[in-house]
């Protein structure tokens, strides 16, 4: 018996070979939708550095859209504050993984060895980061580890780290205390 395989009785005509290739061609771009509605979208090579998104396109490959839900509570001052992934923050996610998109963002040395952040990374991370209040900087380290943004979670780590560097544990809390009054006073 001949166990040779005649390749030539497997080859298939042009119009069977391509009926067979037809595969359903994934989108390019994808929509993040937050629980208001508010879409942004984003190349599906940008939402690589999104662990979140990846497990959602994972699980279908062909989704033009990928949901976020997120909201936290954390205790302050003996009051609960609400945080969310705000239409701004979603915009703001969206620039940093577009900026990442076809390069890798530099390592952050630990632990940091500066107050001025410009100093540990670079200066479109450190002016990326560069948030006046608290609050918002809280909030984008929060939505990073909810959305699995590991290298924006590690700058946002950082630049918490910086701007409490050299501090009293009382100076921050009184720092974080005077803004969030003026934030629940308006």
């Amino acid at each position: 018996m001949d166990s040779t395989l005649n390749m030539d009785a497997l080859s298939l005509d042009t119009d069977t070979q391509q009926s067979l290739s037809l595969e359903v061609e994934t989108p390019a771009m994808i929509s993040l939708v937050l629980a208001d509605g508010t879409r942004c979208e984003v190349s599906r090579d940008a939402l690589r550095r999104c662990n979140y998104a990846s497990a959602a396109l994972n699980l279908d490959p062909n989704a033009t859209e990928i949901e976020i839900n997120f909201k936290h509570q954390f205790k302050f001052d003996d009051k609960y504050v609400d945080v969310c992934i705000t239409p701004t923050l979603l915009q703001k996610i969206v620039e940093y993984l577009n900026h990442y998109e076809h390069t890798d963002p530099i390592e952050i040395p630990k632990p940091i060895r500066s107050a001025n952040l410009k100093k540990v990374v670079c200066e479109w991370d450190a002016d990326f980061i560069d948030y006046k209040k608290w609050i918002d900087l809280y909030t984008m380290f929060i939505a990073a580890h909810y959305l699995e943004i590991l290298p924006l979670q590690k700058l946002a780590g950082a630049k918490i780290a910086s701007q409490f560097k050299f501090r009293e544990h009382s100076e921050i809390l009184k720092l974080m205390k005077e803004e969030y009054l003026l934030d629940t006073s308006q």
